[in-house]
């Protein structure tokens, strides 16, 4: 559980930040809004063995929230048996892609894509080599 709090965490941060509304990428559904973590998959690792799935059951404030204005994001998650993570800062749109930014370590490009009342942020971590994607679905 404590893995899936910390990259619950990590990709939501992420996933905050790369989502936005930009008058640039009219093409891209809005981000604006609260998406709730629902999964994290690993695929395509150095270590094979760190390849997989975690779901997250739970309520939206447990499995993490991520809120987008038009300029800024900001993450909350009170997972079971731990502190609170509140996490926040502004994002950028490009095309396909979304630049976060803020006082997280969950700085960088993204990309993203949204399907109906979900979406999906995709990075791959250059410390564990992995694909990581996060899904997420529109509270």
């Amino acid at each position: 559980m404590k893995k899936l709090v910390t990259y619950s965490a990590l990709l939501l941060l992420g996933l905050s930040l790369t989502m936005s509304c930009s008058k640039k990428d009219e093409a891209q559904p809005s981000l604006v809004g609260s998406w709730k973590f629902s999964s994290i998959t690993f695929s395509q690792c150095t270590n094979p063995t760190n390849n997989g799935t975690e779901t997250c059951t739970q309520t939206a404030n447990e499995c993490g929230v991520i809120t987008f204005t038009s300029t800024t994001w900001s993450y909350y998650q009170t997972p079971t048996g731990a502190p609170p993570i509140a996490e926040s800062g502004t994002y950028s749109l490009s095309g396909s892609s979304v630049t976060l930014s803020g006082s997280t370590s969950i700085t960088g490009t993204y990309t993203y894509s949204i399907s109906g009342s979900t979406l999906t942020i995709s990075q791959t971590n250059s410390s564990t080599g992995c694909k990581e994607t996060i899904t997420m679905t529109k509270v």
